[in-house]
């Protein structure tokens, strides 16, 4: 009786056994478990791989994508000299984090020289080609650049890299965080030459002298680390809901807990290049930025100390305004200047000159050396003695050291007047005709305009 007894408590433990396991199995197969992603940092290589991802918008100005070389720096000190390249099937995810772009050229000819460039990516998800009527002038770069500012020996047929590969990381990443982006779309990297310092700038090489001497872009990325998770499948048939006890009562439904999305910050970069009044996304970088050449005394100032001098429109986007003709905290010169002092000019009434604003919305490209300021300040007139008293500031873009000044018809005006006695004022923002073209000799010759166009005069 006593050993049937103990096989009886074997027996019983061997059905807890099986229930056990049966139940562990019920709750394994309620649930399925994703499998950990180990964190990886992936390089990919692309090249330019067409004639009409290589392009370049000159300082005739014209657009071009059929040179073997092209000038990457300043223009002729009046106008702007761009570069743009496109680069297709740029496979990062969406969340990946990028540490290093390295984006690469071919010099072409032994070459030493100055050379300052502003590079950026274009503000896209997806950047199309290049065309006539889509430039690398007319492409708005990110707020994070890479500025590039230097006196360099290249040699001849070797590449190298330009720009700086942590601050072109920092520029594609805002590219990637866009919310049109997609793994496999087109990037497109832009060399902003500004109007001056006038060619400052040096050759390279480009898809169109050969597939081996593309510009390229290596790209270096990482994807996050994930961990395994488990996920509810099935309800196992013997789980039944459990009454909730007669003495708990619910008060109040638990709110549901919404992701709030994470804030990003815009890096401080430049703005988009002075030269061609594109309109800035931010505010420039009022300090230097990191990598950015250090501005000396008496030399020309690196291209972000310009940049500085800023003033917001009502658009709510930055444009260039008055500088001096040096740099009153670095010392450093800018080789031209815009005219009088606007400073505290009562006509303002706290507003900053905006040079181009007008010609922007005109989808014009007035050269920022041009522009002018002109200061009245307490008019005491006895023709007009009812304007005594008030002050009058204009700005005008009137450079003549480039064809265009004779070639186009209509120019940036802004207008400012206030007369404290009544509190009128008056701020206008226009394009104004400037008249046409009336050579010295021969002004009212027809044939004038057929001799410009046939010496390429824009």
């Amino acid at each position: 009786m006593h050993q049937h007894r103990r096989r009886g408590l074997r027996g019983e433990a061997s059905i807890r056994i099986v229930f056990a396991v049966a139940l562990v199995a019920g709750l394994l197969g309620a649930f399925s478990l994703t499998r950990p992603t180990a964190a990886a940092t992936v390089t990919l290589t692309r090249s330019v791989a067409a004639s009409s991802d290589d392009a370049r918008y000159t300082e005739i100005p014209s657009f071009t994508s059929t040179e073997t070389t092209v000038v990457v720096g300043t223009g002729n000190g009046t106008r702007i000299n761009v570069s743009g390249y496109r680069f297709t099937n740029i496979s990062i995810p969406r969340g990946a984090t990028i540490t290093s772009v390295e984006f690469s050229m071919v010099k072409s000819g032994t070459q030493a020289g100055r050379m300052a460039v502003t590079y950026a990516f274009q503000a896209t998800g997806n950047a199309a080609t290049f065309s006539s009527s889509s430039t690398p002038a007319q492409r708005t770069m990110t707020a994070a650049r890479s500025f590039q500012d230097n006196n360099v020996s290249r040699t001849n047929g070797q590449r190298y890299v330009l720009g700086n590969p942590t601050e072109l990381a920092a520029s594609l990443q805002q590219v990637v965080n866009r919310a049109d982006w997609n793994s496999g779309n087109s990037v497109v990297l832009l060399a902003w030459g500004n109007a001056s310092p006038a060619w400052a700038r040096q050759t390279f090489r480009t898809f169109n002298s050969g597939s081996a001497n593309a510009p390229s872009l290596k790209i270096t990325y990482t994807t996050a680390a994930s961990t395994p998770t488990a996920t509810n499948t099935t309800v196992p048939p013997t789980a039944t809901r459990t009454p909730v006890p007669p003495t708990a009562t619910n008060t109040a439904v638990a709110p549901t807990a919404t992701r709030t999305p994470t804030a990003t910050s815009t890096p401080t970069g430049q703005p988009t290049t002075y030269a061609a009044n594109v309109p800035w996304a931010t505010q420039p970088s009022w300090t230097q930025p990191a990598g950015a050449p250090t501005p000396v005394a008496g030399q020309p100032c690196p291209v972000w100390v310009h940049d500085r001098y800023a003033a917001q429109g009502p658009d709510g986007r930055w444009y260039p305004t008055w500088h001096p003709n040096t740099d009153p905290q670095y010392g450093c010169v800018f080789g031209h200047e815009h005219g009088d002092d606007p400073t505290n000019a009562p006509a303002l009434r706290g507003r900053k000159p905006l040079f181009g604003y007008a010609s922007l919305m005109a989808g014009m490209n007035e050269a920022h050396t041009g522009f002018k300021v002109f200061r009245w300040d307490n008019i005491q007139s006895v023709n007009a003695p009812s304007h005594n008293g008030a002050s009058y500031l204009a700005v005008l873009h009137q450079g003549t050291s480039g064809a265009g000044r004779f070639t186009i018809v209509h120019h940036d005006i802004e207008v400012h007047y206030y007369r404290p006695a009544d509190g009128r004022e008056v701020h206008v923002h226009m394009l104004a005709p400037f008249g046409t073209l009336k050579a010295g000799c021969g002004a009212n010759d027809p044939n004038m305009e057929l001799v410009l166009q046939q010496q390429n005069v824009p």
